[in-house]
């Protein structure tokens, strides 16, 4: 299980293999790898497994209240989202519908009160802006097509419908008029006047 703490599920979600080291980007890229197989995550107070390879570097950091902050501004926005509650051991699974929602939410400001000071903000902005293209945990075009609700799919199939009929109305006026030579020269006269 991938140990992380809350507002790392924000960063995870426009991560394109950007990081403060070469260390910790291809530690990332494995949890990456691990998110995508569909492992679950465990959320957690502390340095979590995307600090590991800087832990020691940046003890300071892990443990400052901006972060502490980042974490529970995050666990409240994204609980709130995903009607979880998100604190330290609450157990989560990213699936494809999820990311998607948190994407939606992120790239339209909903949840991303935790951002703010951050020093990947203008990174994160710039990939959710472009539709979150190249990010290494689901990305976009590896998630399912959402399915339509119950009167979109009514409206589409009505649209359809509709399109039919009047494909149909055209092709029906288009016999009548080869076949029907009084109807043509009547409606030639109308278009045409001598």
């Amino acid at each position: 299980m991938i140990q992380l703490r809350p507002h790392h599920l924000l960063c995870l979600l426009t991560y394109v293999g950007k990081g403060y080291s070469p260390a910790f980007v291809n530690n990332y890229d494995r949890i990456a790898a691990r998110l995508n197989a569909g492992e679950k995550i465990r959320i957690t107070d502390k340095p979590d497994d995307i600090c590991a390879p800087i832990a020691g570097d940046l003890t300071e950091h892990c443990h400052g209240h901006r972060v502490i902050t980042r974490d529970d501004l995050t666990a409240r926005d994204v609980g709130k989202l995903l009607g979880v509650d998100v604190r330290n051991g609450t157990t989560l699974k990213l699936t494809p519908e999820r990311i998607s929602m948190l994407r939606a939410a992120f790239a339209t400001g909903k949840i991303r009160a935790a951002c703010k000071g951050c020093q990947w903000h203008d990174l994160c902005t710039e990939v959710a802006d472009n539709g979150y293209t190249n990010c290494r945990v689901l990305a976009p075009h590896t998630l399912p097509k959402a399915a339509k609700s119950g009167f979109a799919g009514l409206i589409d199939g009505l649209y359809g419908a509709t399109l039919w009929f009047r494909m149909g109305g055209v092709a029906f006026l288009l016999i009548l008029l080869i076949t029907q030579d009084d109807l043509r020269h009547a409606l030639m006269n109308l278009m045409f006047p001598r």
